[in-house]
């Protein structure tokens, strides 16, 4: 990939930044409780289990970042980083945090080995980075009024994320219809599939902003932003192993078709074709409250 479409795709995060949190800057007091407030679909509840061990695992890291603040330790800070790598991966193995979006993408188009792993991190630290961006700009708010924000922005900036990948996915969607009817590929869908991730990937996860609320209050902000990191690390798998299944799974079918030439192409077409459409499905099923509530 070229470094203009790095830049592009930099470029274009920012601006989504900048737009999805520029009416609420407008408004500092935006958010009140009579003020209806806009949403996205949700993906499904956590497995009691599994929040339970999050829970767990949170209040861990609570209790090692007051001692981390009457004294560092190499050992806590270990200890702390462990536990936030672990909580990441937790928290990603639940409902959200992408993986549908990744599976749909890598069971549409073709990709080399590294990828699912290499997307996999980028939508990570998209995630967690975003979140970090959003506190440091609402630093000068404090107390209830910065909960109040934080929350209004991150639906905010979901919402509007899940909006521009309708639009993406259909245009993934048509592209792939035009070059299958022509019988050959299209060169730019790596490039719009990319793009289709960072825009996923690119607003606040709820448990890293958590995180940074806490150590916000008890000034440990730097310290906390390094634990979202190391989070945003442990997200990176379960996401990946999401692209992973289907990338193997693509590989799998071809492999068993491969001395049939015709079938195989009619099957990646095919299969292009299912992975676009669930993926603008699933957007537009996930933008429909947001649109609701904008309209």
């Amino acid at each position: 990939m070229s470094t203009r479409t790095h830049m592009r795709i930099i470029l274009f995060s920012l601006f989504f930044l900048l737009i999805s949190t520029l009416q609420i800057w407008g408004n500092p007091f935006r958010g009140g409780p009579d003020e209806p407030t806009a949403q996205v679909a949700v993906s499904g509840p956590t497995a009691e289990g599994l929040a339970i061990k999050q829970l767990d695992l949170r209040n861990r890291m609570a209790d090692l970042l007051l001692a981390l603040k009457e004294g560092r330790s190499s050992r806590l800070l270990l200890i702390l980083y462990t536990l936030s790598f672990l909580y990441g991966g937790l928290h990603a193995s639940g409902p959200g945090h992408r993986k549908t979006v990744v599976f749909s993408l890598f069971l549409s188009r073709d990709a080399k080995l590294w990828e699912p792993m290499a997307y996999g991190f980028l939508l990570a630290i998209l995630h967690g980075g975003s979140a970090v961006l959003l506190i440091l700009l609402y630093k000068s708010t404090a107390g209830p009024l910065l909960s109040r924000n934080l929350n209004t922005a991150t639906l905010q900036m979901e919402g509007w994320a899940y909006t521009l990948l309708v639009l993406v996915s259909l245009i993934l969607l048509l592209g792939s219809i035009r070059h299958a009817v022509k019988g050959h590929g299209d060169s730019r869908s790596g490039n719009r599939s990319l793009m289709a991730i960072a825009l996923t990937g690119f607003f606040p996860c709820p448990g890293a902003i958590m995180i940074l609320v806490f150590t916000l209050t008890q000034d440990l902000l730097p310290l906390g932003i390094i634990t979202v990191l190391v989070m945003s690390a442990g997200m990176a798998l379960p996401i990946s192993l999401a692209g992973y299944l289907a990338y193997f799974g693509k590989k799998g079918v071809f492999t068993a078709l491969k001395s049939r030439e015709k079938i195989v192409h009619k099957t990646a077409a095919a299969m292009e074709l299912t992975g676009y459409s669930f993926l603008l499905f699933f957007s537009f099923f996930m933008a429909l409250p947001f649109l609701r509530a904008i309209i």
